[in-house]
């Protein structure tokens, strides 16, 4: 019920501001609603950016206590605490940065490194972030550091990916670093 109530109550606001966009001389390309008690902003006419505020915060599908193995994981990120170490969190894609801020608010005490190679979607992603206590690669990982091609396949801001050199895709793309998992680490 909540839930349901939570995504009319987006609906409602992604309306608003689209009439506000539509009819105002300086129209705001941004839209900023509340995700775990802080400002979060996605970009009005990205269905990525929609989804995935809906995907992350709505429909919380990165809450690890509806999944079996969830009390296990949040076991051993206590445990780890405990001995003072710090635990990872690596978000490969993380895209706007929406499941950064969910992982920083679930695990606080955690290493979180974010790696984004779109860089429209890493300035958000850094927007978003302030006052998060997380590194940010701007680009992507992979076996062995060196460049690839970021690809837009026209499938919307969280639909990037990766490819080598000699992929005959290349050509249209633009290049993006790639670190190795061993780096990050």
């Amino acid at each position: 019920m909540r839930r349901g109530f939570e995504r009319l109550m987006l609906r409602l606001k992604l309306s608003v501001a689209k009439l506000k966009f539509r009819f105002s001389r300086r129209p705001e390309s941004r839209l900023t609603l509340s995700a775990m008690g802080r400002d979060f902003s996605i970009r009005l006419h990205s269905v990525g950016d929609k989804g995935v505020f809906t995907q992350i915060f709505i429909s919380r599908d990165y809450d690890l206590r509806r999944f079996i193995q969830g009390s296990w994981v949040r076991n051993y990120y206590d445990s780890i605490t405990k001995s003072r170490g710090r635990p990872l969190i690596v978000d490969a894609g993380a895209n706007i940065g929406a499941s950064s801020v969910w992982f920083s608010g679930e695990f606080p005490a955690c290493r979180l490194v974010a790696i984004e190679p779109e860089p429209n979607n890493a300035a958000l992603l850094r927007a978003n972030c302030v006052g998060i206590d997380y590194d940010l690669i701007e680009g992507g990982v992979a076996a062995e550091d060196g460049e690839m091609y970021l690809l837009d396949e026209g499938q919307g801001d969280w639909a990037f990916r990766l490819t080598g050199a000699s992929s005959t895709a290349a050509l249209d793309a633009k290049r993006a670093m790639v670190v190795s998992a061993r780096r990050i680490v």
